[in-house]
């Protein structure tokens, strides 16, 4: 733990890809903005999952760029459209998991890079997360890493746990221990490559990391 970070003991995690999983709903905004489905769902999303943009995933499996440019700025705006939200699972054992933590940690705090704080807000009561959580907070998904990273050191977050090397950098910002999980947006190979961080399977296995090496 952070010397100085008060007496309460607060972890913050990623929700997209971290908490739930973030494929489906990808490719579905995918299938919406082009008013029909696309052929290659798959190759799409394993595009991204290997670090791809979605102009950079779509470029890649034959589109040509300037349509591909226009459809991914179209897909940025209906990703978070409130029907695609409804996509969104949590992913498996991490109700257990939150539940496991509390036991462990003062507060589980969200921070998100979502444009609508809001529905951020209400799919996690939908899901029932909120159960689990003290307190959803949403940033600029344009500045991502910057905008998390004063996050971090505004709440006195302990730890960290993302699934993006953007968490990673985010976390090395505020000087705050960071773990990553393979479980959302980029692969264990991705993530190696671009941060040096421990990289676990799954929420509860970096958990346990941080709070072994951390505590």
């Amino acid at each position: 733990m952070n010397a100085g970070r008060g007496n309460d003991r607060l972890l913050a995690l990623d929700l997209d890809g971290t908490l739930l999983d973030c494929g489906p709903r990808q490719v579905e905004a995918l299938h919406a903005v082009l008013g029909e489905p696309y052929p290659d769902p798959e190759g799409f999303w394993q595009a991204k999952r290997r670090g791809a943009t979605t102009l950079e995933a779509l470029v890649a499996l034959g589109m040509a760029e300037q349509q591909a440019s226009e459809i991914a700025g179209r897909w940025r705006i209906t990703v978070e459209d409130d029907e695609l939200l409804l996509v969104d699972t949590v992913l498996p054992a991490v109700e257990t998991t939150l539940a496991a933590a509390r036991e462990q940690v003062d507060r589980l705090v969200i921070i998100t890079a979502r444009r609508r704080g809001e529905a951020a807000l209400a799919q996690c009561e939908r899901l029932g997360l909120m159960t689990l959580l003290d307190e959803v907070i949403a940033v600029d998904p344009t500045s991502a890493s910057a905008s998390k990273a004063v996050v971090l050191s505004d709440i006195a977050a302990d730890w960290f746990i993302g699934d993006t090397a953007s968490d990673a950098r985010a976390a090395a910002t505020a000087g705050v221990p960071f773990a990553a999980v393979t479980t959302g947006q980029h692969t264990r190979e991705v993530l190696h490559a671009a941060i040096d961080v421990p990289i676990l399977p799954t929420l509860d296995d970096a958990i346990n990391h941080l709070l072994r090496e951390h505590g």
